[in-house]
């Protein structure tokens, strides 16, 4: 994954229990990645407009994202 690449708006948000991390950005996607070998595990579409943040809830189960489409988004992570 490249951090610094013009698809990626904002620095990754790691999560506390290390399992996973989100990454936001241009590309209206959410996309989520194991923490162990940084692999994407799932992609998350449904923005219509650029991400602008997204993060994780303290228990790992909930995603929550916001874009340019002045929507939010909540996601359920199994």
């Amino acid at each position: 994954m490249d951090v610094d690449s013009a698809e990626t708006k904002e620095p990754v948000q790691p999560k506390k229990s290390g399992t996973f991390f989100v990454s936001s950005g241009f590309d209206k996607n959410v996309n989520v990645f194991s923490a162990d070998d940084w692999s994407l595990v799932k992609t998350l579409s449904g923005h219509s407009g650029n991400v602008l943040s997204a993060d994780v809830s303290d228990d790992a189960k909930w995603i929550a994202s916001c874009g340019h489409d002045r929507t939010v988004k909540l996601w359920g992570i199994e």
